[in-house]
């Protein structure tokens, strides 16, 4: 199929695995702990309730992971806590792992159906999506894959997910800000392939938009000009919602 171009991890673009490669995404403790829908701050041993926290609970084949926003520059009663998304696992509440994270309001981590796989997009002047495993110590995880990326990631299945790619060493489309050349793509965290769904072109460009589990379609949007110099007039971009097939695994 022209329109799907498979990429081996050697060959990914030129963003992916910046700044560090694939490296330990760290065990460094949260400082929180999550009780009845209530986040608390542990202090000098002692447990302090933490108000206005964002957290979020997902049910997994493997039963309810939890997800709590540790942010120490945003909330005040965060300070000296690590900066990141803590996990915790079960009806519990057990800590299941901690991510550390720069900016982490910005990042949305999704965990894969099976609940033993994470992909995190940050959002920010970062941009870029990360696939992690959890740690063999269950309380962290290691990142195994990074690209350059726009909006969210979607799993398909227990082991791929798709998202918006970007292909940073192009730069921008005729010095547009906010136009960059973005492709669908979908991995594959068992195999470590990259797989391009809709590949981008002087004239066209595609991103996600959704996917739905239940039918098993993925929805995009597919952004397109007549040339390429008009790229830098908004109203000269035609917009149109697409459908995109995914293939079979393996």
């Amino acid at each position: 199929m022209k329109s799907m171009q498979r990429i081996a991890l050697a060959a990914m673009l030129s963003c992916a695995l910046a700044a560090g490669g694939a490296g330990g995404a760290g065990a460094a403790g949260s400082g929180v702990i999550l009780r009845d829908g209530q986040v608390y701050r542990m202090d000098s041993g002692q447990k302090r309730l933490v108000e206005k926290v964002p957290f979020a609970s997902v049910l997994t084949d493997k039963g309810v992971w939890s997800r709590v926003l540790v942010d120490p520059e945003a909330n005040v009663e965060m300070k000296g806590a690590g900066s990141g998304h803590a996990f915790f696992r079960g009806e519990d509440d057990r800590p299941a792992g901690f991510l550390p994270l720069p900016n982490p309001r910005f990042c949305h981590p999704e965990l894969s159906p099976s609940g033993e796989k994470l992909a995190c997009f940050c959002g920010g002047d970062e941009r870029r999506l990360s696939f992690y495993l959890a740690g063999a110590d269950g309380r962290s995880f290691v990142r195994k894959a990074s690209f350059c990326a726009e909006s969210g990631v979607f799993w398909t299945d227990p082991h791929r997910f798709v998202f918006t790619l970007v292909d940073e060493s192009k730069g921008l489309r005729s010095g547009n800000p906010e136009r960059r050349h973005c492709s669908v793509a979908l991995y594959d965290t068992i195999e470590e392939e990259l797989t391009v769904l809709r590949q981008a072109t002087a004239t066209r460009d595609f991103a996600c938009l959704g996917f739905d589990s239940a039918s098993g379609k993925l929805y995009g949007v597919e952004r397109s000009v007549k040339a390429e110099k008009d790229w830098s007039s908004e109203s000269k971009i035609t917009k149109q919602k697409i459908e995109i097939p995914i293939p079979a695994a393996g």
